[in-house]
């Protein structure tokens, strides 16, 4: 993930190429997500907002096709990068995903009615031994469901903003060994050079 940031971040061209690869391929999406939350967190919302609206083009075809999975991790990635960047304040984004979770649990819910039910189901089956109700109501495997699905997708969108901010410290921390190597070890008369080198 190291390499793959240190990639992303050489431009918005190589950002963008990135994430909209992640975002095409389903099971890889959270990647996409991290990378926009990353790009958000690094280089602002201007970059930020061309690498975001690229790769929701994907997400939005998987949404079409009945997952919108990817693009409610997109959106929700990138207000979480936003608030933490605005605001400095892990609190505020703790708040944002609780938030982006109670907003997505009835978007996924009706997406995913049919394999919430299934699950549910097949979960009931396994139990079967210890005396469970026969007749239980859906209505009530679905609200269940539904909260399962939101700390879940709060989750995932917690992940992707701490892995961004991960890898923000770690191109950091390699930009800053970089200024200091240069005004230690280059002369003088070289030093504005490196530093300028370093920082392109």
């Amino acid at each position: 993930m190291r390499k793959l940031a240190q990639y992303a971040m050489r431009g918005n061209k190589q950002a963008t190429m990135v994430a909209v690869l992640f975002a095409i391929i389903p099971v890889l999406f959270w990647i996409s997500a991290a990378l926009v939350a990353l790009v958000i967190l690094r280089k602002g919302y201007r970059d930020g907002a061309q690498v975001f609206m690229w790769s929701l083009l994907p997400a939005i075809a998987w949404w079409s096709n009945g997952d919108p999975t990817p693009a409610l991790t997109l959106i929700g990635a990138a207000g979480l990068a936003s608030v933490l960047r605005y605001s400095a304040s892990w609190a505020y984004v703790l708040v944002a995903s609780l938030v982006a979770a109670i907003v997505s649990m009835p978007i996924l819910a009706s997406y995913l009615q049919d394999v919430m039910v299934a699950f549910a189901e097949a979960g009931i089956q396994l139990e079967a031994q210890q005396k469970l109700p026969e007749n239980v109501d859906k209505k009530l495997l679905q609200t269940l469901m539904e909260g399962v699905l939101g700390a879940v997708h709060m989750a995932i969108l917690l992940a992707c903003v701490v892995l961004a901010r991960w890898c923000r410290r770690l191109c950091l921390t390699q930009v800053v060994f970089k200024l200091s190597f240069t005004s230690y070890v280059c002369p003088f008369g070289l030093r504005e050079h490196s530093l300028w080198l370093s920082l392109a």
